[in-house]
């Protein structure tokens, strides 16, 4: 929904992640070098965005994961509950030589992981009434606490964000990604 520029920018980050991903093991290291090459490389473009990285460790039942200003991404536990992975860090391209934390959450059988870009929550209705995170975040717990898999999380998801906006105008991309470890 943002027309050829943003393409041809999505098109150009992804090729410069793809080259890092093959050579750096840490997502906070992806990040910091992604964040290097976009100001140095491309500085006459004047990008910005938000990332987030993850490295899925099946060996050790975990998630390694990383945030450049990307909104908290979701946790579906086995056992219903919900959590977010801290989101923080400076987006990319806003200056020079930035150091991303990196965090670690378990994911066991069973675990689903929700991925999303802000597009999901940031709707508004007639009334210029935002949907907004925190109703987006009690959706995703109340169908994750009845058991749904992520899939129909998702669909939901969605389908409630379209119910809530009516005929008003979609303002911004809507992606929306579920992991699931069997």
């Amino acid at each position: 929904g943002h027309g050829i520029q943003a393409a041809l920018m999505t098109m150009l980050i992804k090729s410069e992640y793809e080259k890092l991903k093959a050579i750096v093991q840490q997502p906070n290291k992806v990040l910091q070098i992604l964040n290097d090459e976009i100001i140095y490389t491309y500085k006459s473009l004047t990008m910005i965005f938000s990332a987030v990285v993850l490295d899925i460790d099946l060996t050790s039942d975990k998630i390694v994961y990383s945030s450049a200003g990307h909104p908290d991404q979701l946790l579906i536990n086995s056992d219903l509950t919900v959590s977010g992975f801290t989101s923080g860090g400076k987006l990319i391209g806003l200056m020079e030589k930035i150091e991303y934390d990196q965090g670690e959450m378990p994911f066991n059988r069973g675990d689903s992981i929700l991925l999303f870009t802000d597009g999901i929550y940031e709707e508004f209705n007639a009334e210029r009434e935002e949907y907004g995170f925190n109703r987006f975040e009690q959706h995703v717990k109340e169908q994750a606490g009845a058991g749904k898999p992520v899939s129909e999380v998702i669909d939901s998801s969605i389908s409630v964000v379209e119910e809530f906006t009516g005929d008003e105008q979609v303002n911004d991309d809507t992606t929306m990604l579920g992991i699931t470890r069997v």
